[in-house]
């Protein structure tokens, strides 16, 4: 590969990065990236399958919002709309895959838009798929301690009915959530795949349970007619395609953040096979799991007037209340659900904060060099972990002011984690396959000949959805139901700009790895059988 005829260009070889002797393919596979292990590699393919798997919570996270998806689109759009959604994501989630497998690295999409792009273009859209990657990891993080935080005080007001809420209840219930996680992060780095396990079990054992209270104790069942053609409009959009569409959200939101895989990559064992696997592997089992729950869950949800008035705030635990028709009882069957989410703060905690190392590791935030620094006795980037927390944090402020705005977060997440798929994955359509073919750059997991169709599907459905996710939810538009996320996005871009011309222009490099595939078939030859 030659470098390009830029000086912001930084060639590594081999020989010039403080590797280990010798070699084994983990190194030469991150040495691609132009950086050396400093993380040790305590995850395996199944707690990493844990880790992705319980960060997207597939059914647990569209419970948590199911009567907003019965109102932009009804059954037709929660059902049909998310075994489309699931089917497009397998194709975005498997180029995604393919890349990783090439180049394991923590910067994740970040990197891949980097060497992919044509010359001179690499540091500016890695920079703002960068800046678009940690906004998404921030606001699905925020978007799930929010939940936590608003189920607790629903569990409260279930059995207290006469209790008025306040929205720094909520919050405080948020932060703390953060909190536990960030002291997760700091203190407990190594123990992450023993909490994923944990978490694991808790929605094996919630799903069956929940699901089978459903079916047995639910007082009400729909016919078949509602549960697979019934269709409801009540966004204020006379098109009934667009209220449609916009109701893919929930079934979005509940299947991003497969790209944490590739972010907690340089913590895993044999990364080039086991990652990309683990990462299509979460999204099949997600689509599992998810599908049969919703069907019984339309079955039986009974009116959901009930669920969107219920006092609680909480639609999910009214679900629950109304089959056991006990405070106790259904508050312990909706800890399938804040449980959930309680055990995934911890791993969207570390999945941001590498993804913050990172990008620091190459100058692309303010104190790149303190937020780029690893606490080695610990096993964990730190400064990086404690301004992932300070980030997730802010949005608290935000709900304080206006609740309506926080809700936003939702649709960000959906906006900036699919947009920072779709740019490398359209790197790699537009020449990226073609220059990786000529260099030899094939990863252990590959999409070969199909790889240009799942591009362009793939890519696709993320450029599509995140343009849609930008509408207003309701018409006619006021304060009150504004998607914010437009807000929330430009906002993020305007300081990205700013701080590429004051800052970063000029110091955030592109990177040109010098390795080959024969010093990659050297390495592998020296691995013990175990680790292949």
């Amino acid at each position: 590969m030659e470098p390009k005829n830029n000086d912001n260009v930084r060639v590594v070889g081999v020989n010039d990065l403080e590797v280990r002797e010798p070699m084994n393919r983990d190194d030469i596979d991150l040495a691609r990236s132009g950086h050396v292990a400093q993380l040790s590699r305590k995850l395996g393919f199944w707690s990493m399958l844990a880790c992705v798997y319980v960060i997207m919570s597939s059914w647990q996270s569209y419970m948590s919002s199911v009567v907003a998806g019965l109102t932009s689109g009804g059954p037709v759009a929660m059902l049909w709309g998310y075994i489309l959604v699931w089917i497009l994501t397998i194709f975005s989630a498997a180029s995604i895959a393919e890349m990783l497998s090439i180049w394991p690295t923590a910067a994740g999409q970040l990197h891949w838009s980097n060497v992919l792009a044509p010359k001179g273009w690499g540091p500016v859209i890695s920079f703002y798929t960068g800046w678009l990657t940690i906004t998404g990891q921030v606001a699905i993080t925020a978007a799930a301690a929010f939940a936590v935080g608003t189920n607790l005080v629903g569990m409260y007001i279930l059995v207290h009915p006469d209790f008025v809420p306040q929205r720094y209840q909520t919050i405080l219930g948020y932060w703390g959530i953060l909190f536990i996680g960030c002291l997760f992060n700091v203190f407990q780095s190594r123990r992450i795949a023993h909490l994923m396990y944990f978490a694991i079990a808790l929605s094996l054992s919630g799903w069956i349970v929940t699901l089978t209270i459903q079916a047995a104790m639910s007082p009400t069942r729909n016919s078949a007619k509602y549960v697979f053609a019934t269709f409801i409009n009540e966004t204020g959009w006379s098109q009934n395609g667009v209220a449609w569409i916009l109701g893919l959200l929930q079934s979005a939101y509940a299947l991003t953040g497969y790209d944490s895989v590739s972010h907690l990559s340089e913590e895993l064992e044999d990364a080039s096979l086991q990652a990309p696997r683990a990462l299509v592997l979460s999204i099949l089992i997600s689509g599992v799991f998810a599908i049969p729950y919703l069907i019984v869950t339309l079955f039986f949800i009974g009116d959901v007037s009930v669920l969107a008035a219920s006092p609680t705030g909480f639609p999910f635990l009214q679900m629950m209340y109304n089959c056991v028709q006990n405070e106790a009882g259904a508050i312990v069957l909706a800890f399938a659900t804040t449980g959930m989410a309680m055990t995934a703060i911890p791993s969207l905690i570390a999945s941001t904060s590498r993804t913050i190392w990172a990008f620091s590791r190459d100058g692309a935030l303010p104190f790149s060099k303190t937020f780029a620094r690893v606490n080695h006795r610990l096993d964990a980037p730190i400064p990086a972990v404690l301004l992932t927390w300070i980030l997730m944090s802010l949005p608290g402020i935000i709900y304080l002011g206006n609740s309506q705005a926080f809700g936003a977060f939702l649709s960000a997440t959906v906006v900036c984690l699919n947009t920072s798929y779709a740019i490398p994955i359209c790197l790699m359509l537009f020449g990226g396959r073609r220059r990786t073919q000529e260099e030899g750059l094939t990863g252990r997991w590959s999409l070969g000949r199909w790889g240009p169709l799942f591009n362009v599907i793939g890519a696709g459905y993320c450029i599509f959805i995140s343009i849609f996710l930008l509408f207003p939810n309701y018409l006619p538009v006021n304060a009150s139901n504004m998607n914010y996320a437009v807000v929330i996005v430009g906002v993020v871009l305007i300081f990205a700009t700013a701080y590429w011309w004051i800052g970063a222009r000029g110091v955030y490099p592109q990177v040109e790895v010098l390795v080959t595939e024969a010093e990659v078939d050297v390495a592998s030859s020296d691995e013990p059988d175990s680790k292949r």
